[in-house]
């Protein structure tokens, strides 16, 4: 059985999320990109998105308003890992 949820949060709830998964070495877990520097791991904007549990347009709206730091590398949105920590301690 399937069940589908829809949950609305702020800004700052949306953060807070992403504050515990990082925190909690959540994203550590989730990413085997440990190679390389985190600010030459990136991740696009559905991964980020699935990593805290918030929409895509969530993260296009945080991308827009500033809070979240991302590059475009060949027509595509990119956000680094360092920047996706950085974003969710504030």
């Amino acid at each position: 059985m399937a069940i589908e949820l829809k949950i609305t949060l702020s800004d700052e709830q949306a953060q807070e999320i992403a504050r515990y998964i990082v925190n909690g070495g959540m994203l550590d877990k989730l990413l085997e990109k440990k190679e390389l520097p985190l600010d030459q791991q990136y991740l696009s904007v559905k991964e980020v998105a699935s990593l805290t549990g918030q929409t895509t347009t969530t993260i296009h709206s945080h991308i827009k308003k500033g809070l979240l730091k991302a590059k475009k590398l060949g027509g595509l949105i990119k956000i680094t890992r360092q920047d996706l920590k950085d974003y969710a301690n504030g």
